[in-house]
């Protein structure tokens, strides 16, 4: 009884009543294994009812729900449980029939065929209540890129976009560039891959355009990720569903053509919760839609045009050598634009030679055939995007322009006469809005930069729909370089001109009189045979409201007589011109710039001292000025830009200029000047304002850069201590690139030029001193040194003896990349363990010369810095070492030699030779 108590405890209940229903399995076993048949019976046709609703399902591309496939996988547990139950329930039988009944077996069946019944019973209420078996999931697009070749132009920007989608940090990408250059075939190409390598569960892509109506582009992203919408929710409901639809799914959602600005998060596409691909036109809308990164996509370039013609024409273009010819040509001329190339191509498949040459006919004069009315509408959409007025005003001017190359400074000097710019009063800020106004330009790829930091240029077709616009209203005549032109327009016409760009054009003659009464730019520079093209005496006279004149690369001992009724004039040009007297210049008392660059005349007349408006003077490379009249620059108060290079170099003789006349210019901020002889600078010449791009040579033997740069340059040769003067000193501190000879009474640079370590100093070359014992004395300066230098050149120091001398800052030479040492005969290595570390972003090193140099890197016993050598030297940039008479020198690195490979070009006295040679064993 005592048993039947603890069994009960541990049951619950009554033990009489368990004891029964022990005995009832027993006594039923028939009954509840013939149940457990029927049940299972029903329980197989319900797996096969659902079996076909979820093949239904999943042929219509949706994703069966997590708890139906559970239920299916419960249900084959269930099926296999029963059958082998019945199976064990035939040998129960067999017992019976011998005439030994297995009674335990039979409670045991009996049991479990009761407990797996009501399992099916279970599962088969379950299925009734599921109130839906699937969801709707975006049909799995078969992304084709028809016409897409992996051009090394698209390669690598592709590669970078997938490298991005894979990084979780970023969310949202964006892919502009101009109208017709592949974005959208770029970014199938992308979904193409994405899907392929099942970087996502969802890959859809949404057309965008000029769409600005939100509930349609949620209706669109729904549609295209198979989810349903209700018409009548307002957008914060339908955003709502986007989200729960989307969030925990890794989704990529393709935004293409996006031409406005809109909130994602007002869609449903909250920040983070899935990744987005956007493609635009325009850099800055990518970046006020929320990209984290951004890739221009560029044109394609020629040979890659070309093999798009290929790829669609086939083997005409390979083998037919007339239509080849011709298909050059037209790939030209379809810009490297893809919708146009491809849409030309497919034009022209399996045509003669007559229709090429035909299509290269209207190519060429702008025919607006189908084929080019998508690019160019889509550049004029990017056009009329431009809201600010000074930026479209400054688009069509850059048109005017002519050339394919454009010059930053010629178009300030143009721009700033024609005071394109609001409430801008001085050069300085005019190139401050030019730069932010080219910056926009080309985030909405209507300029290219080039290799030149100030040069850039503007896309043929970019200039085919500029010179379209700048038409319509009959306000501008512009013909491209080397073009000829025939005649001039009718009187009625030229009346209504407010620019006239005739740039590097063939002309043989000028009309007498040019009546323009409304024209304020005229170029009339570089004509193909400007020598033997004459400007008449009375040209100019009906020009009152001209503004800019350029008349680059003429031939003109005098100037021509109705220069002087141009009141108004703001802006002159004069370059690269052969003149005589030009003192009439002194009449156009409104003129801001005057340049007279590389032009051929022998004096500055003292009438240009009337120009008290004037802001920039150029004379640079004006090899022939001899003279320039005493207190001509000290009239010109308002200059700010005085432009002197490799030019006038005669002060302070009698009759000419004297440099103490600088001393007035209170606005000067740009000086480019030579002074051979430092004994005739007079005490703080120099104003602290001077900050730009700038200039100075004190020296007779650095050449004069005859190249542009935005370096802020100074050139010394000072031969007594007292010439070098506050002023010299405040503009060494400024300078980017500096340039010390001789350098009387300096041995140390740091400590005695500038104790801050000439933290904006980017060039270094020092030469023909005595007394410079070493470039940076770490005893006596704490400060970090030459923080952003990146190239020093040191010559004929004949007492150095050392770069560095005591440990040097964090931080200091963390830029450096070349270093070059010729003719010092003191110094025995050029840096010791100590002090290696620091340089460890060198490329280039060059020793010439140095009769005592016996190792590159030199071990004094440091041992402290053993484990940090060892370590550094592994990270060594270095790819050009250049060794040349150096008697005495034995290894790269004294008492410690280590090997260092990766060079690409080693020489040594001439011979190029293996870096094992030179670090393993003895020079």
């Amino acid at each position: 009884m005592e048993l039947l108590t603890a069994i009960a405890r541990t049951i619950g209940g009554d033990p009489a009543v368990w004891a029964v229903r022990q005995v009832g399995y027993v006594i039923d076993y028939e009954s509840n294994v013939e149940n457990l048949e029927t049940q299972l019976n029903k329980l197989v046709q319900t797996r096969e009812k659902m079996k076909h609703s979820v093949d239904d399902e999943s042929k219509k591309h949706r994703k069966i729900e997590a708890y139906v496939k559970d239920w299916q996988s419960q249900v084959e547990d269930i099926i296999k449980k029963a059958d082998k139950l019945l199976t064990d329930k035939r040998h129960a039988e067999m017992g019976f029939y011998c005439f030994y009944p297995n009674f335990m077996t039979c409670y045991r069946l009996s049991r479990e065929a009761t407990e797996l019944a009501q399992s099916i019973i279970d599962k088969i209420g379950e299925e009734k209540e599921f109130d839906r078996l699937s969801y709707s999931t975006p049909a799995q697009n078969k992304w084709t890129t028809k016409g897409y070749l992996d051009f090394d132009s698209r390669h690598s920007i592709l590669n970078d976009i997938m490298e991005e989608l894979r990084d979780s940090k970023v969310h949202m990408i964006g892919i502009y560039g101009m109208a017709g250059v592949g974005k959208t075939t770029l970014a199938i190409e992308i979904a193409r891959q994405a899907t392929k390598k099942e970087l996502f569960d969802n890959v859809a892509k949404v057309g965008i355009e000029e769409n600005t109506d939100l509930k349609k582009i949620q209706k669109d992203i729904a549609e295209k990720l198979d989810i349903e919408l209700d018409e009548n929710q307002d957008k914060d409901t339908r955003a709502s569903r986007l989200r729960e639809y989307i969030d925990g799914k890794k989704t990529l959602l393709i935004l293409d053509d996006v031409r406005h600005v809109f909130d994602l998060e007002t869609l449903g596409l909250s920040s983070g919760m899935c990744k987005i691909l956007l493609t635009c036109r325009d850099r800055e809308l990518a970046s006020k839609m929320g990209t984290q990164k951004e890739f221009q996509l560029k044109v394609l370039e020629e040979d890659e045009t070309l093999s798009l013609f290929e790829n669609i024409v086939g083997d005409a273009v390979r083998h037919d050598l007339d239509i080849r010819s011709v298909a050059t040509k037209v790939a030209q001329r379809c810009a490297g634009l893809p919708v146009l190339a491809v849409t030309v191509a497919n034009a022209l498949k399996g045509k003669k030679l007559y229709s090429w040459r035909d299509a290269l006919t209207r190519l060429e004069n702008f025919d607006e055939e189908e084929w080019q009315k998508k690019a160019y509408s889509g550049i004029e959409w990017s056009y009329n995007q431009l809201k600010d007025e000074e930026m479209r005003s400054l688009f069509l001017v850059l048109r005017m322009l002519g050339g394919r190359y454009l010059l930053h400074e010629d178009t300030l000097k143009y721009t700033t006469g024609l005071h394109l710019f609001k409430n801008i009063k001085k050069v300085e800020q005019a190139d401050d809005r030019l730069h932010v106004l080219f910056d926009r330009l080309k985030d909405s790829c209507l300029l290219q930069d080039t290799t030149h930091e100030d040069l850039f240029t503007m896309h043929d077709l970019v200039r085919d729909v500029a010179k379209t616009i700048a038409s319509r209203d009959q306000q501008f005549l512009s013909l491209a370089y080397g073009e000829e032109f025939k005649e001039w327009p009718c009187k009625e016409d030229l009346g209504n001109y407010a620019m006239i760009s005739l740039r590097g054009v063939k002309i043989s003659k000028l009309p007498e009189l040019l009546v323009c009464p409304k024209l304020q730019l005229l170029l009339l520079n570089d004509f193909a045979v400007t020598k033997f093209v004459q400007i008449p005496c009375n040209f100019l006279k009906e020009m009152k409201e001209l503004k800019v004149l350029d008349l680059s690369a003429f031939c003109m001992p005098s100037l021509p007589p109705s220069i002087r009724f141009l009141t108004n004039l703001q802006t002159l040009c004069l370059d690269r011109c052969e003149l005589g007297d030009i003192a009439v210049l002194g009449e156009l008392r409104s003129l801001v710039t005057l340049s007279l660059l590389k032009s051929k005349f022998k004096q500055l007349p003292k009438e240009i001292g009337k120009l008290t408006q004037l802001q920039w003077l150029d004379l640079g490379n004006c090899s022939k000025l001899e003279v320039i009249h005493p207190n001509v620059i000290s009239s010109l108060t308002a200059l700010e830009i005085l432009n002197m290079n490799n030019s006038f170099n005669k002060w302070e003789i009698e009759g000419n200029a004297s440099l103490s006349e600088l001393k007035h210019l209170s606005n000067l901020t740009t000086l480019d000047i030579n002074i051979e002889d430092a004994s005739r600078l007079p005490p703080n010449c120099f104003s602290e304002k001077l900050r730009t791009t700038t200039e100075i040579s004190i020296s007779d033997v650095w050449d004069w850069s005859d190249k542009h740069s935005s370096s802020r340059k100074l050139k010394l040769k000072l031969s007594q201590t007292d010439q070098l003067d506050q002023g010299l000193k405040t503009l060494m501190k400024k300078s980017e690139e500096l340039y010390l000879d001789v350098l009387k009474g300096v041995h140390d640079i740091v400590d005695q030029l500038d104790m801050d370590g000439f933290p904006r100093l980017k060039i270094l070359h020092v030469q023909n001193n005595l007394e410079i014992l070493q470039i940076v004395n770490c005893q006596s300066s704490c400060a970090i040194v030459f923080p952003n230098l990146e190239a020093l050149f040191i010559c004929n120091l004949v007492s150095l003896e050392s770069l560095c001398s005591g440990q040097l800052p964090r931080g200091s030479f963390k830029h450096l990349t070349i270093i070059q040492v010729e003719k010092c005969p003191k110094l025995k290595s050029l840096f010791s363990f100590s002090t290696i570390l620091h340089f460890l972003h060198l490329e280039e090193i060059k020793v010439v010369d140095c009769n005592n140099m016996k190792g590159i890197v030199v071990d004094e016993n440091e041992e402290n810095f053993e484990a940090q050598v060892n370590d550094g030297i592994k990270h060594f940039h270095l790819r050009s070492l250049t060794f040349q008479s150096l008697p005495k020198l034995t290894c790269f690195t004294l008492n410690n030699n280590r090997n260092i490979t990766g060079f690409e070009k080693i020489i040594l006295n001439n011979e190029t030779v293996n870096s094992t040679g030179l670090f393993c064993h003895q020079v």
